[in-house]
């Protein structure tokens, strides 16, 4: 059966400390730390991202790819973490569940048990789409990622069980056309239960404005010996 906007309920949400993971590429710190310091460095560094980054280009106001409405990204603010939230949005997923062709979505989980299984997922597919010769010479791989927590308060749409068509553990075709009327209709995000760890619950936000109080928890070090075993997760200082 496939999932109608009209059949779906919506309520408020007040959701505290959900947990995201990224990858550690993204944190803006590790910019410094390959610069040494070295403040002329830093800012041609900073000016050739400005440059190609398609979230600075966005941010700025500049002529967007993307296409955002006016307003939709959050003001610059390092200390809020502005940039780890207006990157997610401007750097769409295709594979990614309630993600549009021209948007990403903020995705939280209830906690570190389904963030690490979306994680573990999605890079097995990674590695199961490249071939083993040229993968297998890559490991082992090592690779950081950082848990970011964050408070959504919304009214959000609600997902369960029996939208099976969007919660297809193999398929985000119904998912993402849901997601695109949704937005077209202005909601805000959905809540939904976790196909990758049963008994979660995961959180796709459309607007940045809902994703509150953001801060780094913690940061792991992830190894995966091979392409088909599960990884070791190590927690490093955040």
């Amino acid at each position: 059966m496939t999932t109608r906007v009209e059949d779906l309920s919506e309520r408020v949400f007040r959701l505290r400390d959900t947990i995201r993971l990224s990858p550690s590429v993204w944190d803006e710190p590790v910019l410094d730390d390959a610069c040494a310091g070295n403040s002329s460095l830093l800012e041609a560094a900073d000016e050739l991202g400005d440059a190609t980054d398609p979230r600075v280009a966005a941010e700025s106001g500049v002529a967007s790819r993307l296409g955002l409405p006016a307003g939709f990204l959050l003001p610059s603010n390092d200390r809020l973490h502005s940039h780890v939230v207006n990157g997610v949005f401007t750097h769409p997923q295709f594979t990614s569940r309630f993600s549009l062709r021209n948007r990403g979505a903020w995705y939280a989980c209830d906690g570190l048990v389904g963030a690490r299984a979306e994680v573990e997922y999605h890079r097995q597919q990674s590695f199961s789409d490249m071939d083993l010769e040229q993968t297998i010479v890559h490991f082992p791989l090592t690779l950081g990622y950082s848990a970011w927590a964050s408070d959504i308060t919304a009214s959000l749409h609600v997902l369960d069980a029996t939208h099976s068509d969007v919660l297809d553990p193999h398929s985000v075709v119904a998912s993402r056309a849901l997601a695109a009327e949704l937005v077209s209709l202005g909601s805000l995000g959905v809540h939904y239960p976790s196909v990758r760890a049963k008994g979660h619950m995961n959180t796709a936000c459309f607007q940045p404005s809902i994703v509150q109080n953001v801060r780094l928890q913690e940061r792991f070090l992830v190894e995966w010996n091979t392409p088909v075993d599960p990884p070791i997760w190590a927690s490093t200082a955040a």
